[in-house]
């Protein structure tokens, strides 16, 4: 009993057993789509740049690497040309592709979306996801949205 007493003890002491350690990975995360200069397209491909920098931040230790590999991603429209350098900083680059290509008002372009928006086949809950998307843009408050989601 005393031995059987002592291993336990000796056991508990080791404490639990170290799970076989597994390779840190990353997730994969997709590169950005080719940017085409479309204003509706622009806030999401930044943010697809943003989202693959920030998993890749190795690869990227400066923000020249960053700019360059944006920039790499821009096909852009006749007449558009993209940002150039010298840039001070990643927010830098962001703020003037925003000016750019960016919605340059995008409450009022929210407002026309929302009001222009018909349920037409879409369900019940795709056609309430399609109005809550704009609802954040549009700056009304809660009574203005329900009144404008019941009219609709």
């Amino acid at each position: 009993m005393t031995t059987q007493l002592q291993t336990l003890t000796q056991v508990v002491q080791q404490g639990p057993a170290a799970a076989p350690a597994r390779p840190a990975r990353a997730p994969k995360v997709a590169v950005p789509n080719v940017y085409d200069g479309v204003m509706d397209k622009a806030e999401d491909f930044i943010w697809e740049v943003q989202l693959y920098v920030n998993m890749h931040a190795a690869e990227f230790p400066s923000h020249e690497e960053v700019v360059y590999f944006t920039l790499s991603y821009m096909g852009g429209r006749d007449g558009q040309t993209p940002p150039t350098f010298p840039y001070a900083s990643w927010e830098a680059f962001k703020n003037e592709f925003q000016e750019q290509f960016g919605d340059p008002n995008p409450v009022v372009t929210a407002i026309a979306k929302m009001e222009a928006l018909q349920q037409g086949t879409d369900t019940c809950d795709e056609f309430t996801i399609k109005f809550q998307a704009l609802a954040p843009w549009t700056h009304y408050n809660d009574v203005a949205l329900i009144e404008l989601y019941v009219m609709i």
